[in-house]
């Protein structure tokens, strides 16, 4: 019981967990002794130096550099202005910034699906 009376100030030091037990203490400790393997120094440099193995990275078919569309842009933009909206930690700044990323992204569609005249393709771009 000494080592939980002892740990327990640090475990209410870790955030979300100021209203932690001796209890709680003594089943984190258990843990540690019940079902987990205790490990040499040498088994975990042989882990930490094994190379990794990317076969269970999924894989998608999309190459890694596709072009995202102004429309995709505007609302994957719109989604996470409403995510952004919602959350209790977001401040006045990122609300501004994600709307402006969102105008630009939606004048970017609009100019994008604006049908061009024929005579702008013989207007020299210099001028």
């Amino acid at each position: 019981m000494c080592a939980e009376s002892e740990i327990l100030p640090f475990i209410k030091c870790i955030p979300g967990c100021e209203d932690a037990t001796e209890h709680t203490a003594t089943e984190w400790l258990s843990c540690d002794t019940e079902a987990n393997q205790l490990y040499t120094d040498e088994e975990i440099s042989l882990v930490q130096n094994k190379p990794q193995d990317d076969s269970d990275l999924e894989e998608t078919d999309e190459p890694e550099n596709v072009l995202v569309s102004h429309s995709g842009a505007a609302n994957a933009l719109e989604i996470a202005l409403r995510c952004i909206d919602q959350s209790e930690n977001t401040t006045s700044t990122d609300i501004m910034f994600t709307r402006r990323w969102l105008n630009i992204a939606s004048t970017s569609r609009i100019t994008s699906l604006r049908q061009t005249n024929l005579t702008n393709f013989f207007i020299p771009k210099d001028l």
